[in-house]
């Protein structure tokens, strides 16, 4: 049975759709409206389409093979309706039982699981070609992974530039300088500071965008704090450049640096 071209991106779904099960197979109270989330966007993104596509394509190409009422044919469609049935109940409910998204999230994985061990085998090409494909597969995967990780470690790579900056800036130079009467030293110390700052920050931003819509993270709260603070941190990074002799600046701003790395290792999770 040949698979429809239209069908190459159903692997990339599953990869996301087992993002999602993971989110919700960890939910606790404290993370279940996350997790609602993460599962919506998920949906709306590529699970709907993912559904369409393999009940216009795949199944009836399928059944062309065998019959109309194979066991996998069967369960596939069952599934189809139970996740669409509790995708209308969490999109209904703002306050969801994080048992009950735990159990989705076992039910989704265990679907795409199902999917991708072998409901709809394909033999073009006899063993040869499988073992082709599969191989195909795998080193799209990977190029895939190997992109995400360079990102993250540029992602980390910054957010260290960019903490590392205030605490050699709180337990380093501020100590020592204090009570010097050269303020122009003091000034052009936290102009430096400011921009390699800055810079940190633009980096962080640039890197976090790709990753946030990668793994489907822009509906949650966490983020949204995330993105805040690293406003108002540069805010105050702008402000101390210019008046680098308020010490209240520096508390802030270092404080700020800490709770928004508390937040991206959250994210991390």
């Amino acid at each position: 049975m040949q698979r429809s071209e239209a069908l190459r991106g159903l692997s990339h779904d599953h990869h996301q759709g087992l993002f999602a099960a993971l989110q919700l197979k960890r939910a606790r109270q404290e993370t279940a409206a996350d997790a609602r989330t993460v599962f919506l966007d998920f949906f709306e993104r590529e699970g709907a389409r993912h559904f369409r596509a393999e009940e216009e394509l795949l199944l009836p190409a399928f059944a062309g093979h065998s019959e109309v009422d194979q066991p996998a044919i069967v369960r596939v469609l069952t599934e189809h309706v139970g996740i669409r049935r509790r995708r209308q109940d969490l999109e209904a409910s703002v306050d969801p039982d994080p048992a009950e998204l735990r159990e989705l999230g076992e039910r989704l994985e265990s679907h795409i699981r199902f999917e991708e061990r072998g409901a709809f085998p394909d033999d073009r090409g006899g063993p040869a070609g499988r073992r082709a494909r599969a191989s195909r597969r795998s080193v799209r995967t990977r190029r895939g992974q190997a992109r995400v990780t360079l990102v993250r470690y540029v992602h980390l790579l910054a957010m260290a530039f960019f903490v590392g900056d205030q605490l050699f800036l709180v337990a380093a130079v501020v100590p020592t300088l204090r009570g010097d009467d050269d303020r122009e030293r003091l000034r052009t110390i936290a102009r430096r500071f400011g921009w390699g700052t800055l810079a940190a920050i633009a980096v962080v931003v640039a890197t976090g965008i790709p990753l946030a819509t990668h793994f489907h993270q822009w509906g949650g709260g966490t983020l949204h704090v995330k993105l805040a603070l690293v406003a108002v941190v540069a805010g105050l990074i702008v402000w101390h450049m210019r008046r680098p002799h308020l010490q209240a600046l520096e508390g802030g701003i270092f404080v700020g640096s800490l709770a928004i790395v508390w937040l991206g290792v959250s994210l991390a999770h």
